[in-house]
């Protein structure tokens, strides 16, 4: 019996794996058994998308991400040289899985029209509306008291709670990962006039503001104020305001106490610091280990001492690729990121309706500001932001193969 995987829904599995993304853990799912179900949803897919394939005699990916991977591994080799087994094993799972999501992504996307495409990206923002919703419920009725402490956070257990990290390990990792989310409410809210997404939006910023990550706040606060001024709509102007200031009025000693602006009232040399969360420390740390004796060529190695504070990776990615790879390596994501910068803009230039990818792609670039991992690391939580990289590539390589025809007719 032939298998016939177009048969087989994959556009659904997609939506529910991309759903999923910033979602760790699930009530009492712990973190475990959830790696292993997104792992079977990433193997499903897998074999789904490349049955697919050979149905139509075509498994090709997308040369940029290809020579991207290529590169990496290329340019870690001194960093591999001067790391252990464990940690060479790490660094390389992640080059992988960059090759094997956007593979699933670009595979999925190659010849659909940005409509397709959207539709995995608003039901996905859907899914995760439902889950920010019963958060918030759950932070009003206290429905459950599950609490999730990874080994990163047993040191502050007692604050610990669902509102606190969402359904993530971190509430900054979780607040990060909505953003990507919030950005495509707001889009089909104010773009693609679909009402319901305001909800969606308004449920998804919530729960960011219930975590506390102020990193993911500030993307979502960007984003809106960008719709919202473009437009020069002073009625939501003032609904915005008005909400926003009586939110502040209403909640000053919550807000403080949830965004760390008590810290700054303390007398304490090190204030600013604490209030960052200790990264104004952990950029101090990288440059001072950025110093004469540093070797600019191979860098520390993968997950060494060396480039930790504390037992803490450093909370800007890319002096974290430096320590750890030198230049060269640095510079691969530097240039993958210059590279789809242009292509993204090329495209909007073309038609503004491409404007979603670009904000999420430029979201996704803050996130990397002011943590260790981000978008090349966590892949989990940036799911969103390889798959409008991905789309992206499909549309450009579209509209080439278009052009290519019509000189040929011609």
């Amino acid at each position: 019996m032939r298998i016939r995987p177009s048969k087989i829904s994959i556009k659904k599995i997609l939506i529910f794996y991309v759903g999923l993304g910033p979602v760790f853990w699930l009530g009492p799912i712990e973190i475990g058994y959830f790696k292993a179900l997104k792992f079977l949803i990433l193997i499903t897919l897998i074999v789904f998308v490349g049955l697919n394939g050979v149905v139509k005699k075509n498994l090709t990916h997308n040369n940029t991400f290809v020579a991207f991977v290529v590169l990496l591994f290329l340019t870690s080799i001194f960093g591999f040289l001067q790391s252990s087994i464990k940690s060479i094993i790490s660094v390389s799972i992640s080059y992988i899985l960059i090759f094997i999501v956007s593979w699933i992504f670009y595979s999925y996307f190659r010849k659909k029209n940005q409509d397709d495409i959207l539709e995995i990206f608003l039901k996905a923002t859907r899914i995760v509306a439902y889950i920010s919703g019963f958060i918030i419920i759950n932070h009003f009725i206290q429905l459950v008291d599950w609490k999730y402490i990874s080994e990163g956070t047993r040191s502050y257990s007692h604050l610990v709670k669902l509102a606190d990290t969402g359904f993530s390990t971190g509430r900054t990792a979780w607040s990060n990962g909505l953003a990507l989310y919030f950005i495509v409410a707001i889009y089909a809210f104010f773009i693609l006039k679909k009402k319901q997404f305001l909800y969606y939006a308004i449920m998804i910023f919530t729960t960011q503001v219930l975590s506390g990550g102020r990193g993911g706040i500030l993307i979502s606060f960007l984003i809106i104020t960008f719709y919202v001024f473009s437009r020069i709509n002073f009625k939501w102007i003032l609904i915005i305001i008005l909400s926003i200031s009586t939110l502040i009025i209403t909640n000053q000693e919550y807000l403080k106490k949830r965004f760390r602006l008590n810290k700054l009232e303390k007398n304490d040399g090190d204030a600013l610091n604490k209030f960052t969360a200790g990264r104004l420390g952990h950029f101090s740390f990288a440059f001072e280990n950025i110093g004469d004796d540093f070797n600019y060529v191979k860098g520390n190695g993968f997950l060494k001492d060396e480039n930790k504070i504390d037992d803490i990776d450093i909370h800007f990615l890319w002096l974290k690729k430096m320590l750890e790879g030198g230049v060269i390596f640095l510079s691969i994501y530097v240039l993958f990121i210059i590279v789809f910068m242009v292509r993204m803009v090329n495209l909007l230039r073309k038609d503004s309706k491409h404007l979603i990818f670009i904000h999420i792609f430029l979201g996704g670039l803050i996130t990397t500001l002011f943590e260790p991992n981000a978008i090349f690391g966590s892949l989990q939580s940036s799911l969103l932001w390889w798959a409008a990289l991905s789309a992206v590539e499909s549309i450009r390589i579209s509209d080439k193969t278009q052009l290519k025809k019509q000189k040929t007719i011609i």
